[in-house]
């Protein structure tokens, strides 16, 4: 229980962000270990993109995942609340360079139809 109020504090005491996963950031494990505050928040969908897969990863020698603007096609994804402490960690695994023309802020749509969360 103590746990839980000093977690609840820590959120009220700190600034985040809302965060658009999609390709490999669904895994919430992976997440978690890039990021310790990560909560999923909800099922969203990006409408008139689509997934791409532009670049490859040194790391892993497969391609890393990406959206482009694209009339009629949506990406589905999940939207992650995530503490500020993390996002130099995020921007780290993600491979984000300061200086690098930042991606434009986009609005995804929650999608609960025909969705039933886990107990």
């Amino acid at each position: 229980m103590l746990r839980r109020i000093v977690e609840i504090v820590q959120r009220i005491n700190s600034k985040s962000m809302l965060y658009f996963a999609y390709g490999s950031n669904l895994d919430c494990e992976q997440m978690r270990q890039r990021c310790p505050s990560v909560r999923l928040v909800c099922v969203a969908k990006l409408k008139d993109h689509r997934l791409v897969f532009p670049r490859k990863s040194q790391k892993r020698n497969c391609g890393v995942a990406g959206v482009e603007p694209r009339s009629g096609f949506d990406v589905w994804g999940v939207v992650y609340d995530i503490y500020d402490v993390d996002i130099g960690k995020l921007d780290d695994s993600e491979g984000y360079k300061p200086g690098r023309q930042p991606e434009k802020n986009a609005y995804v749509r929650e999608e609960r139809q025909g969705l039933r969360r886990r107990r």
